[in-house]
């Protein structure tokens, strides 16, 4: 049985945050990883992925912030640039959660052809994915509309 990460993370929202809730954020780290094994080197591809979730109302805020490296726990105390994804109350499973995993995926797959990696497409890649730690902090995220969607991490 294969699972999507995504689908992963929609189940763990949705038992974790089922109510609007106007002071908790879900916090949650993912290790993934690109390899290819079929090359005459090893190349690979580590990004932390780094996801807050907000439902102070039906709609769901997500934003995301990407790590060039493997990063074990969401990190509170890193400089971590979030970028908004989603602010809906259907629409955040596709627009705040697919879309941006799949296109880390994609960027991933495109570094390691550039390391040196022999075959294209995706589907000769292994794709590791583990998600490294799930917090239900104190906060709120704020999304400044009329900033370019700045968004703030408020965290008590």
């Amino acid at each position: 049985m294969k699972i999507e990460l995504a689908d992963s993370i929609i189940s763990i929202v949705d038992f974790v945050l089922p109510n609007p809730v106007q002071d908790k954020v879900l916090c949650i780290s993912i290790d993934a990883r690109v390899h290819d094994w079929k090359s005459q080197k090893e190349v690979s591809a580590i990004r932390g992925i780094h996801i807050a979730i907000y439902r102070p109302s039906n709609y769901i805020k997500v934003i995301m912030a990407i790590d060039n490296e493997h990063v074990p726990a969401f990190s509170f105390n890193k400089n971590l640039q979030f970028e908004f994804k989603s602010d809906h109350d259907s629409c955040w499973r596709d627009d705040g959660l697919r879309s941006p995993i799949s296109k880390v995926a994609c960027e991933m797959v495109d570094e390691i052809v550039k390391k040196g990696a022999k075959t294209k497409p995706f589907a000769v890649y292994s794709w590791f994915v583990g998600i490294s730690s799930i917090n239900l902090v104190s906060g709120s995220i704020k999304v400044d509309r009329n900033d370019n969607y700045k968004v703030s991490l408020i965290l008590d």
